[in-house]
């Protein structure tokens, strides 16, 4: 089921299934990421985990901060390899850019079971306050791209 959220203006959609949900890496979540990806990446969280059981009749099995440094991890991959590409000109760097490009351009999200990656958010989730001291901001102002998908 697609669903679309509307936080500081800016439209993020998702598309939920059984077990976990697909949020769209584009331009619009690049947006938020710009403004504040702290703030905003527990914006869309909270919709996610406050629409899920109104649809499914359970709550999802994922944790707040696990979803939030999965947002991140994605968008920031991206934006790195587009950076680092724009800054050095490696022309071996565009194969990479490609390929995270295509991984963030739509970031699957799943329980236990349903997503094989889900492990590695939850280990990572707890360095969600480290993390997000470090995030910089304006992100698609600093790659000679634009940055945004």
């Amino acid at each position: 089921m697609k669903k679309q959220f509307t936080i500081e203006g800016i439209i993020v959609t998702v598309d939920f299934f059984d077990r976990g949900l697909q949020l769209k890496g584009d331009r619009n979540l690049w947006l938020l990421m710009d403004r504040d990806p702290v703030k905003n990446a527990h914006r869309i969280t909270e919709k996610v985990l406050e629409f899920y059981p109104l649809h499914y009749g359970r709550k999802l099995k994922i944790r707040a901060d696990s979803i939030i440094v999965e947002i991140w991890g994605h968008v920031y991959a991206e934006y790195f390899v587009l950076l680092w590409r724009d800054r050095l000109g490696f022309r071996w760097l565009n194969r990479l850019c490609r390929f995270v490009r295509t991984k963030s351009a739509e970031i699957d999200i799943g329980e236990w079971g349903a997503d094989a990656n889900r492990w590695f958010w939850d280990v990572i989730a707890v360095l969600k306050p480290i993390i997000s001291f470090f995030l910089p901001r304006n992100i698609s102002r600093k790659t000679a791209s634009g940055g945004i998908p």
